[in-house]
């Protein structure tokens, strides 16, 4: 697991945090403008919600992207099932 944190995190990327829940098989909308947002093709989600479950880590390709407003793009994602 090691392996596969630091090659993750060697790849460019950003950090958005303090966002609301994420409904499974739903779009996620998250505050990055589209021309920004449409440079990547996956997500790793750390869900940290300790009154529900242990904190974990989710992985999703990014199936396409939507321009909401300037500075909200929405991600139609799928989640990696081999992670």
């Amino acid at each position: 697991m090691a392996e596969q944190d630091n090659y993750f995190n060697a790849l460019p990327g950003v950090t958005v945090t303090n966002t609301s829940g994420h409904r499974f098989n739903q779009p996620v909308k998250l505050n990055i403008p589209f021309n920004k947002a449409n440079q990547y093709n996956y997500i790793i989600v750390k869900n940290d919600y300790p009154q529900v479950e242990q904190p974990r880590y989710w992985y999703y390709f990014i199936q396409n992207i939507t321009m909401v407003n300037l500075y909200v793009s929405q991600f139609n994602i799928m989640l990696d099932v081999v992670q």
